[in-house]
């Protein structure tokens, strides 16, 4: 079964108790989604103080910091923000709403004036339940912005152009079945509709003068084949995709106005190259592209920009350095640089001055403690297949017969890299091992390894996952009898069906905001948009979905397993981890449940990681302590 690419965002977590002072990983990043204003001179950035979430700018030259507005988690937050001009920031802002028994997100994009100092609504009328959609911020002068208004509610939307100073409202594209998103040439004119429909997906070519819509391709959602577009060039006619090239994805520039004709700009012969793209601002000009190796690494079309890297790298050795964002005449670039025991740092890089300035420090609370190194190593599953891991021992003892903690990533299609992990962290400074494997299903490594997942959560990508722990104990890292598998999410999923297949590998298992039954979480998702995705991603056959189902399989587990969710979760509703726990409750099962009100699905709220991962430690150290009974 082949899967269209689906990327997830992964969920940030937690907090620690180092050797040598406390490490405050529950605590959240100082900088969160930092944005550079056009003209180099603001940063914008979310910063959290427990259950408050606040949208901040500052000057690049740190001589101005101000406070724009404050959301109560969990029940708002802010999804997003973008600079509309060099003093206007427009900002996505959720919250919570009940529907005939579902849980979901609402949003509105409001407006922030840095010269005015004041903040207003953008289409205080509309019907469209997420109406925050921006997908164009031309021209760069802030007076308007383009976005997707879907007030029907039927999932097809129309274009409208709004003017900032004034708030009116103006169609640009209307409405055009089966076009489901549209996409702008960066330059204010809308060229491209995306098309999702029973099965089937198509690119549509719009005419920028006649409003004309032309079939550029049409192809099946889980063609392999199928090409996706990620942004256009330095023409109006230059398009940029990812396409299928001998077995990875790979960069192509597409000429629209030779009909579609494809050339290859850049693959790796190992890892998929996803994007995103560096491109100019204003000219569009492609300067490079980023793509995941082992860690974060970007390929240049551009001179200048190799140079600089080199000269970033130069000044920051041993950590993954790159540029998020540039100002429109490149002379001022925002700098992100990591490392597995460094953590993250915002960079300010003066082009003219010859400087890189720091802005400040993701986790400043972490500098104190003392992180341990994540290495990368490979392990082979049952069949032979090469299962690229990330392996993190704790500090302070010897690498031998250790507690491990097995940690699933979710999705099941993002995959882990070599960075800095707040919640591998926190579990190595616990005493625990770590390992954090890429499972058939993870993306990044070729279309076979993707497709290999669907449909297969119960078996390739169960089987890699066990095999991983049992590597674990091979190699004499870590005590047999003392690994515990835990994630959030799909990791969830994955932590619970180990518990119920492998009682003879784990000890324990811990699940937050988990799936536990694919009937029912089939039949959730069959309510929203791209269902039929879903369906190619887990499957659609009820018996074979109940047999890959933890709920059906309660009778079999024999360690303890903790359940943690968050009420109100829009993505895996909370009656997954209900009925798993009455379940459990029913068969005499050791267990505990959790429910945290102040959490969302992304563990977003400190006040929620402080509390889950209060429980997470204290039952990691129940079960995987040298004298822990049964």
């Amino acid at each position: 079964m082949r899967v269209p690419l689906v990327l997830l965002a992964a969920t940030p977590l937690v907090s620690a108790q180092a050797a040598d002072g406390p490490v405050r990983f529950h605590e959240p990043a100082a900088f969160d989604s930092p944005r550079l204003s056009p003209d180099g001179e603001w940063i914008s950035y979310l910063r959290q103080e427990d259950d408050r979430q606040w949208i901040m700018v500052q000057r690049t030259s740190g001589s101005d910091l101000r406070s724009l507005y404050s959301a109560r988690l969990p029940d708002e937050r802010v999804r997003h923000c973008v600079w509309a001009g060099p003093d206007r920031l427009a900002c996505g802002i959720g919250t919570l709403a009940r529907r005939r028994g579902l849980v979901l997100e609402q949003a509105r994009l409001h407006l922030f004036d840095l010269g005015k100092g004041s903040r207003r609504p953008l289409l205080p009328g509309s019907k469209d339940r997420i109406g925050d959609r921006v997908i164009d911020t031309s021209p760069e002068d802030g007076s308007s912005l383009l976005l997707l208004l879907d007030d029907n509610g039927d999932g097809y939307p129309e274009v409208a152009r709004v003017e900032l100073s004034t708030g009116a409202v103006r169609r640009v594209v209307a409405p055009r079945p089966p076009i489901r998103h549209w996409i702008t040439d960066g330059r204010g004119s809308v060229r491209l509709g995306l098309g999702f429909e029973h099965g089937m997906g198509s690119v549509y070519v719009r005419d920028p003068e006649t409003g004309e819509l032309a079939l550029l391709t049409r192809q099946e959602l889980v063609d392999p084949q199928a090409f996706g577009p990620i942004g256009f060039g330095s023409s109006p006619g230059e398009l940029y995709a990812i396409r299928l090239y001998d077995g990875r994805y790979a960069l192509f520039h597409v000429d629209l106005d030779r009909g579609g004709a494809l050339s290859l700009m850049m693959t790796h012969p190992v890892y998929d190259v996803l994007g995103p793209l560096d491109l100019e601002r204003g000219t569009r000009q492609l300067l490079g592209v980023r793509y995941l190796a082992t860690h974060v690494q970007s390929h240049f079309f551009d001179g200048t920009a190799a140079a600089q890297q080199r000269w970033i790298d130069e000044r920051l050795p041993g950590r993954v350095n790159y540029v998020l964002e540039r100002s429109r005449d490149r002379s001022r670039q925002l700098v992100w640089s990591e490392s597995d025991v460094d953590p993250p740092t915002l960079f300010i890089l003066d082009v003219v001055g010859n400087a890189l300035r720091p802005i400040g420090h993701l986790y400043p609370e972490a500098e104190r403690g003392r992180l341990a190194p994540t290495q990368p190593v490979v392990y082979r599953a049952r069949d032979g297949q090469a299962i690229a891991a990330y392996l993190t021992l704790p500090t302070d003892q010897p690498p031998v017969g250790l507690p491990a903690v097995v940690l699933a990533h979710g999705g099941p299609e993002t995959r882990d890299f070599w960075r800095f992990d707040p919640l591998v962290q926190f579990l190595a400074a616990q005493g625990y091992a770590v390992l954090q494997m890429n499972f058939r299903g993870s993306a990044g490594y070729g279309i076979d390894f993707l497709a290999a997942g669907a449909g297969h959560w119960g078996g390739t990508v169960h089987n890699d996952i066990t095999d991983g722990a049992r590597w674990l104990s091979e190699e004499g890292y870590v005590d047999a009898k003392r690994i515990c598998i835990i994630g959030s999410s799909f990791g969830g999923y994955a932590a619970l069906l180990g518990a119920a297949r492998e009682p003879t590998v784990y000890r324990c298992a811990a699940s937050f905001g988990g799936v536990s039954d694919l009937v029912a979480l089939a039949e959730f998702k069959e309510r929203f948009e791209f269902a039929e995705v879903w369906r190619s991603r887990i499957g659609s056959d009820p018996t074979v979905l109940a047999q890959m189902s933890p709920l059906a399989l309660v009778d079999l587990i024999e360690t303890p397993v903790l359940l943690i969710h968050a009420p109100d979760d829009t993505v895996v509703p909370v009656q997954q981890s209900r009925r798993f726990a009455a379940a459990l409750r029913r068969a005499g099962k050791r267990h505990e449940y959790l429910e945290v009100p102040a959490c969302d699905h992304d563990m977003t709220a400190a006040t929620c990681r402080r509390e889950v991962f209060e429980a997470f430690g204290t039952f990691l150290k129940q079960w995987l302590h040298a004298d822990a009974g049964d």
